[in-house]
């Protein structure tokens, strides 16, 4: 009777065409209940009774799916288990959900599950598409020069992208992640490392043009990245050591390709 009530539910959805998520749950109770120890390869010719076991309710599962939707190609049957210490397949039924979501459902979606590696990944996806926005927003306003001292316009920037990130990856409190990266001297440890490296390599430098201004907010935006893939695991020095690593070798390729053959030219 209960798989009566399901297939009604499938030729609904088959009528709509939609995409169909089969999952054949509770794998971990099928005998021998005591027995759990995946990843199982469901061999057809194993010796294991609890994958025996496993494979015979996939096929049985697949044979149904298949009598209920013939010719409906958009279906997907996971096995899945969620016993306390060992889930199975958790993480590919969120990627496969995501997948199958539309594009404005699949934020909202993906930011209030746990800290995962799928939810890193496609929190990173996501979160790579608007960094490019912020660095051409902060050529724009470096598009007459801002010196050095006078950077509070940039800093509001790359501000907001931080939180933007944090908001991508479900940060449960925003403001705790900006005054994290206050606190470190985040902004200000960029600021003066900007303009260190244009005094090393221009004397007397100190303007960052629109090319500086867009590699060190796209540096930062590698940084906010890494900082919310950590879930915000990140020491004071391990933060001021990205901010070295990512916006350092953005304004070094910028500074290499731009202010530094200009200079050359000039003695």
């Amino acid at each position: 009777r209960a798989w009566e009530s399901d297939r009604e539910i499938l030729r609904n959805l088959q009528i709509e065409k939609k995409p169909i998520l089969v999952l054949v749950n509770r794998l971990d109770m099928l005998e021998p209940t005591r027995a759990w120890n995946p990843p199982y390869a469901l061999a057809p010719n194993t010796q294991d009774p609890k994958e025996r076991n496993i494979r015979e309710k996939m096929l049985w599962a697949d044979q149904q799916i298949r009598a209920t939707l013939p010719g409906h190609e958009d279906v997907q049957i996971i096995p899945i288990a969620v016993p306390s210490d060992q889930h199975r397949n958790v993480d590919l039924l969120v990627q496969r959900i995501e997948t199958f979501l539309p594009d404005h459902l699949k934020l909202p979606f993906i930011r209030n599950l746990p800290h995962s590696t799928v939810k890193t990944r496609v929190c990173e996806r996501i979160a790579r598409q608007w960094i490019p926005k912020y660095a051409a927003a902060a050529a724009t306003v470096a598009a007459v020069p801002i010196p050095i001292a006078d950077m509070i316009p940039l800093a509001t920037l790359q501000g907001a992208m931080w939180s933007h990130i944090a908001y991508i990856y479900g940060q449960g409190n925003i403001l705790q992640s900006v005054t994290a990266l206050a606190g470190s001297g985040g902004f200000g440890f960029a600021f003066r490392f900007v303009a260190q490296e244009l005094t090393k390599l221009l004397p007397g430098g100190s303007v960052v043009n629109a090319a500086i201004a867009a590699a060190a907010t796209q540096g930062y935006g590698e940084v906010a990245i890494e900082y919310h893939n950590r879930n915000g695991n990140v020491s004071s020095k391990e933060l001021q050591q990205l901010v070295e690593k990512f916006v350092g070798n953005f304004v070094r390729d910028v500074l290499g390709k731009t202010v530094l053959p200009s200079s050359k030219r000039d003695l």
